[in-house]
């Protein structure tokens, strides 16, 4: 997905996507984890100033591309009910030195089950919170935090979004 990817789009650069969290989903069947997008309703009480960084690109072919990234996220009424992810249009602060960042319209990838049960617990298969919004530093931690233990899976998906 990646390798497609960087053959089909432009990097601009690292983004802020704010009132927004990311979950580290894992299935005991898949031999990776990824990245789940959740944004924070702004109306939601005790809300934290929560954001997701993530990288924004420019799809050269958006028409052609989008289709194959929803099939890849098996986002559409093809897919069982309901998706795991729904794409979405967000707004998005590109990270630059300068205090003048831009702001851009762009597509990302929600997670669409839940995250919590009633009592606060999460829902398999989420795990836990990525409690910086950032999936590659957390995959690059948490590869630090057992590079002399053997892992049961030991592969993470890097690419995903945190797309933005």
């Amino acid at each position: 997905m990646a390798q497609k990817l960087s053959t089909e789009a432009e990097w601009i650069g690292k983004a802020l996507l704010q009132n927004a969290q990311l979950y580290r989903v894992h299935w005991e069947n898949f031999h990776f984890d990824y990245p789940a997008l959740v944004l924070i309703d702004e109306k939601t009480p005790n809300k934290c100033d929560s954001f997701v960084v993530g990288d924004l690109v420019h799809l050269k072919n958006a028409e052609q591309s989008i289709k194959w990234l929803d099939a890849y996220e098996e986002c559409g009424e093809q897919f069982n009910q309901p998706n795991e992810y729904i794409r979405k249009e967000v707004t998005v602060q590109l990270m630059t030195d300068q205090a003048d960042s831009r702001n851009f319209l762009a597509s990302t990838y929600v997670y669409g089950w839940p995250i919590k049960d009633s009592d606060g617990n999460f829902v398999a298969p989420v795990r836990e919170i990525v409690v910086a919004g950032d999936w590659l530093k957390f995959v690059q931690k948490t590869v630090e935090n057992y590079a002399d233990k053997p892992l049961i899976h030991p592969h993470v998906r890097p690419c995903h979004p945190s797309l933005l």
